[in-house]
């Protein structure tokens, strides 16, 4: 008997966590839900196995199926890949043989698993059977045979069942050969200290476990994950690279790659952490919330809806550029190789020339290429620069001439990022262009033979890098310094960049530091120090570049109003609206791009690992007694969920009595703009401790909810 996999489906309930991968591929205890399936089919005897093509997945699983059963000439079993069934199906074959009828729908307790046997002509005789396999139930009647076994059976739709899935897994409800350890199912070499442990678990490889932690049973965890002293994980399931802090709580909750949850934060029931998100100090995710890739919940403060930062309503958004300068299609919009070559098009706006390059990956690559037919097509020329990292692309644009730069990731969540000939983000006058022309699917184009060229240049990291090496003026060979990224063609420069320096003396306490897929942002980890975030790195780096003598220091908007405690700093904003600055506030801005673009330092993960450690080693201290010099603030993050418009909500916070410009205080600063999607406002208030923040959003909150 040969199995068809049904692959594919678009899985809008598993959202965030089918944004990293398929659903199939998400992983059980160190193996794809897909592993399981496949082993459970080779147990019983299936060796043989076909896989549904792309072109039926989301509409038509049943044609899928069809279409892959022109490649057999034998009884053959069609198997969900989001569905785990104990189900014997050499008993099934034997019933299914002996009743005689060309197709036998499986039941498990009573319930069809949307799994069924059938001949290899059971599609001639019909035809025109189309639709989700759960439909053939109802379409078949009499015509299919029914088998039916009291086993364990689930499928896997929500955040929900995976957890499920997980527990059965463990409990043994569904039974794979595993080679665990009899009762915690800890695969050797992962270590804890002190910790307890509640069997059963499932605790992946080179872990850390702290001491007084607590890991009750009913809990997967995967590999290289940090729990530190006194938290508690009470089942649930952990995946690889995640960072939790002192006295977190996690009950029953997913935990996606790379998820940062700090010191005293809470999740709670069915909540899911998206892969790159992060939880600050004391915060807390409410049952149920999904808070999507990427984005943050700020200390002290609780996510009582799902944090996407979209509009929500249509099905589809139109394509804009966010809070950062990007257009993304994550939140509803849709970045398909048709709306790459549309940006192409409307980018040569802002110049004739434009440089693109991409993050590794084929989808990045065939975006890039895409963007780039459409840059020729409307009679630009087109430079693919091939895969660096975004501040690499940034530096080429400056030193290249090219009138725009354009980065292309095809990552966890596809996005498309454009920079002006200085290196730094369009203004707005050019990006309410380009959003007009893609949203309308306008796509301009010249006659075939004004064509523009397309051109490649692979040395900009060549260049990139010499233009590094001038941010190290001192000897970084007495520090240990490591780096991981998750790009690897960013990794291996960094690492290369660094070994090259001779910043690997082990014999010194070792500084480990993370730069962002994208190569914008940064941390950094020391056993001495803990985890200190991009925003304090940079404050160091402008410490070590004032004493340097370097002057009008130009850094992004988001940098904390606390910099200028260290040095003269020129702030620029990353999404300009020039339509709602006064002049002075234009000059101010036109300023600090010039400064930055001469130095851009500030959203460049791997220039400010190395001032960082310039400025460690000019003055012979550690990282935690550098972090310690910086003064101290304290800064909050809030979205407030309200329906309507950007410009309704505009129009809202000005009745409120609030400018939607950064507002200077005492002692920091409060920016409430609403989200450019529509759906929200979106607070960020900094002051000297996190209580005098909290009261502060707290204050703005109920002003706007009073409205």
């Amino acid at each position: 008997m040969t199995a068809i996999i049904i692959t594919g489906g678009k899985g809008s309930r598993m959202k965030p966590l089918n944004s990293v991968c398929s659903k199939h591929e998400l992983k059980i205890c160190g193996k794809s839900i897909l592993d399981y399936i496949t082993e459970k089919l080779r147990n019983n005897g299936i060796d043989e196995m076909i896989y549904t093509q792309s072109e039926y997945l989301r509409a038509d699983p049943v044609s899928s199926v069809r279409a892959a059963a022109k490649k057999m000439n034998e009884t053959a079993v069609a198997v969900c890949s989001d569905v785990l069934c104990a189900m014997d199906y050499r008993k099934a074959f034997i019933m299914h043989k002996r009743w005689g009828k060309s197709i036998t729908l499986l039941y498990c307790g009573g319930i069809f698993t949307g799994n069924f046997i059938f001949e290899p002509d059971f599609f001639e005789r019909f035809p025109v059977l189309k639709g989700d396999v759960y439909s053939l139930e109802d379409k078949l009647g009499y015509l299919a045979a029914e088998y039916n076994e009291d086993c364990f059976f689930i499928d896997i739709n929500t955040p929900s069942d995976y957890m499920a899935a997980g527990k059965a897994v463990l409990y043994r409800k569904y039974i794979p050969d595993i080679p665990f350890e009899e009762n915690a199912f800890v695969p050797k070499g992962t270590y804890a200290d002190t910790a307890e442990t509640e069997a059963p678990v499932y605790i992946g490889k080179s872990c850390v476990i702290d001491s007084g932690a607590v890991i009750a049973q009913g809990t997967l965890i995967g590999d290289c994950v940090y729990i530190g002293k006194g938290a508690h994980i009470d089942g649930g399931i952990i995946m690889n690279g995640v960072y939790i802090g002192e006295r977190v709580r996690v009950k029953d909750a997913v935990v996606c790659e790379n998820a940062r949850l700090l010191s005293g934060a809470q999740v709670y029931r069915g909540a899911v952490m998206g892969s790159g998100a992060s939880a600050g100090e004391n915060s807390r995710i409410y049952e149920g919330v999904r808070v999507w890739n990427g984005r943050r919940v700020a200390p002290e403060q609780t996510a009582s809806s799902d944090i996407v930062y979209s509009g929500g309503g249509a099905s589809v958004l139109p394509l804009m550029f966010d809070s950062e300068g990007r257009m993304c299609g994550e939140c509803g919009g849709v970045i398909n190789p048709k709306t790459a070559a549309a940006m192409g098009s409307a980018a040569v706006q802002c110049g004739r020339t434009v440089i693109i390059g991409h993050r590794s990956g084929a989808a990045s690559k065939a975006l890039a290429y895409a963007f780039a037919a459409g840059v020729s097509a409307a009679g630009g020329e087109a430079i693919i620069s091939g895969e660096l990292s975004e501040p690499a692309l940034r530096y080429g644009t400056i030193i290249s001439g090219a009138g725009c730069g354009c980065y292309i990731d095809g990552g966890v969540s596809t996005s498309v990022r454009l920079c002006a000939a200085d290196g730094l983000s369009v203004d707005e006058e050019l990006g309410s262009r380009i959003e007009q022309a893609v949203d309308k699917g306008e796509y301009c184009s010249v006659g075939h033979n004004h064509y523009g060229r397309i051109s490649y240049l692979n040395d900009i990291y060549k260049m990139y890098n010499v233009y590094l090496n001038k941010l190290v003026v001192s000897d970084i060979s007495g520090i240990y310094a490591d780096v991981s990224c998750s790009d690897s063609v960013l990794y291996s420069f960094c690492r290369e960049k660094l070994s090259s320096m001779g910043a690997d003396n082990k014999s010194n306490e070792r500084i480990a530091f993370h730069i962002s897929a994208d190569g914008r942002k940064i941390s950094a980890y020391s056993d001495e120090t803990g985890y200190v975030f991009h925003d304090k790195l940079v404050m160091l780096a402008i410490k070590r570049l004032s004493e340097r003598g370097i002057g009008n220091i130009g850094v992004s908007s988001d940098i904390p109003k606390a910099a200028d405690q260290i040095a003269p700093v020129l702030r620029y904003k990353t999404v300009p609206d020039h339509r709602e600055m006064c002049s002075e506030e234009i000059s101010a801005d036109r300023k600090a791009r010039s400064a930055a673009a001469k130095l851009p330092f500030s959203e460049d993960g791997c220039a400010v690992m190395l001032i960082v450690l310039d400025h460690l080693a000019a003055l012979g201290i550690s990282l935690k007694k550098a972090v310690s010099e910086l003064p101290s603030y304290a800064a909050a993050e809030r979205f407030i969920p309200v329906r309507g418009s950007a410009a309704q909500l505009k129009e809202l916070i000005g009745r409120a009595g609030i400018s939607d410009r950064d507002e200077n205080i005492s002692s920091g600063r409060v920016i409430i703009k609403p989200v450019r999607t529509g759906g929200g406002i979106m607070m960020h208030i900094e002051s000297t401790d996190i209580e005098a923040a909290a009261e502060l959003c707290d204050f703005y909150e109920d002003l706007i909810g009073r409205l």
